[in-house]
């Protein structure tokens, strides 16, 4: 089963090697919203299909894998525009500050939904260790691999349907910004002149 589930993460890793390819073609929060349909309806049919099959299981499982990691590659790159947003914004440009942000709220998000697993486990009185589990444990384990990240799925897309810091508002701020770094440099040149005859 180990060797199962490393496999479905290589597999998936090198198919997220396309996602450069997708980018030029179509904007990163339709293929983040295309993403998260696809791993909605994966986990409703693996739903339907229950868990009798492995190998099923394990090749839906594996897809919502792929979408899933995909969805996030894009999530990083839009965090990425964002930079510029801030940066025309506040005049400072932050990019270490974003990115330390960004690694911050991973770690915090494995922490805290290791610890929402520990309380479903409880919840649905799940005996650790144990050689069999109850139909139901093993029902709400399936619910908590099938439906419920699918529920999470249909929470993100809430979510990204109000960013629309899309591509080409970012391709605007960036010429805005190089319009601006243009007339610093210039009023920086006819500033010089001007404090040398003050010396002299």
């Amino acid at each position: 089963m180990q060797a199962a589930i490393g496999t479905m993460g290589i597999l998936a890793a090198l198919a997220c090697l396309v996602a450069p390819v997708l980018t030029r073609r179509y904007k990163k929060r339709t293929l983040f919203m295309a993403l998260c349909v696809l791993d909605i309806v994966v986990r409703v049919i693996l739903w339907f299909c229950g868990y009798q099959s492995l190998i099923l299981l394990f090749s839906l499982l594996g897809l919502s894998t792929l979408f899933v990691m995909m969805s996030n590659l894009f999530v990083s790159a839009m965090i990425v525009d964002t930079i510029e947003y801030a940066e025309y914004h506040t005049h400072k440009r932050c990019a270490a500050i974003t990115f330390s942000g960004q690694t911050f709220t991973g770690k915090m998000s494995v922490a805290v939904g290791g610890g929402l697993i520990g309380v479903y486990l409880t919840l649905i009185d799940y005996v650790p260790q144990a050689a069999t589990q109850s139909e139901s444990v093993l029902n709400g384990l399936f619910f908590g691999i099938s439906l419920l990240p699918a529920i999470g799925s249909l929470v993100r897309m809430i979510i990204m349907y109000f960013f629309d810091f899309t591509e080409d508002k970012h391709a605007e701020i960036s010429r805005l910004l190089a319009e601006r770094r243009e007339q610093q440099s210039a009023a920086a040149l006819t500033d010089t002149p001007a404090r040398v005859s003050a010396v002299d």
